[in-house]
């Protein structure tokens, strides 16, 4: 388990799937996140510029057949992807996940 910390929420399960990333949260709700849309929602600092906090990349700038094809926990708090387009730079706490599956449920 892989825990958010003071903010109760924690990953119990993360699948990289030929369809995208699948999360179990620890309250029991799942996430299918798509690869592309993840890659190009990344807040590193190449893909969002640092002090104007502007986007640079975004989802049409990232390879249509991108995957995720390693994880890794950053702390308790975040996962890193490293992609097939070799970028590794994104660290994606939590609730970021948490706001990209509710702004793909609203798309």
């Amino acid at each position: 388990m892989i825990d958010g910390g003071g903010k109760n929420l924690s990953i119990t399960h993360l699948r990289l799937d030929t369809d995208g990333i699948h999360i179990v949260w620890s309250d029991g709700a799942g996430s299918q996140l798509p690869y592309r849309f993840v890659r190009g929602h990344c807040p590193c600092a190449i893909c969002v510029l640092e002090g104007t906090n502007q986007r640079v990349v975004f989802e049409k700038d990232v390879p249509e057949d991108v995957i995720a094809v390693d994880w890794m926990a950053i702390g308790r708090y975040a996962v890193q992807f490293l992609w097939s387009d070799a970028h590794e730079t994104g660290i994606f706490p939590f609730n970021y996940l948490i706001e990209l599956q509710d702004k793909l449920r609203k798309h």
